[in-house]
């Protein structure tokens, strides 16, 4: 336990309750404007949500965007992988293009 710690269990219950809330509220607070910093900055076609709680036990999801142009998971033995393409780009920068025929 760190001096903080033993310092603020010797304070009344109610004291302790009011920090502990403050703490939750600052918490809540850091994470509102870190989500609204990193969406802000990052832009691209590919969102992954991250979903845990907070250390007030608040659950919680957080949102994040990247550019990308392959996206691969791996999860219980199964692999995924998509490829994006550019707007008016092959994809795999033209190469290994299936043949497209008009039916």
């Amino acid at each position: 336990m760190s001096t903080h710690d033993t310092r603020i269990a010797k304070l009344p219950t109610w004291a302790r309750e009011y920090i502990a809330k403050l703490e939750r509220e600052r918490d809540g607070m850091a994470l509102s404007m870190k989500r609204l910093f990193d969406n802000e900055r990052t832009e691209g076609p590919v969102e992954v949500e991250i979903y845990g709680t907070t250390s007030g036990g608040k659950f919680d999801v957080v949102s994040r965007f990247f550019d990308a142009s392959r996206v691969r998971i791996k999860h219980a033995q199964v692999e995924l992988t998509v490829h994006l393409a550019k707007e008016n780009q092959p994809p795999f920068g033209g190469l290994h293009q299936p043949a497209i025929r008009d039916a």
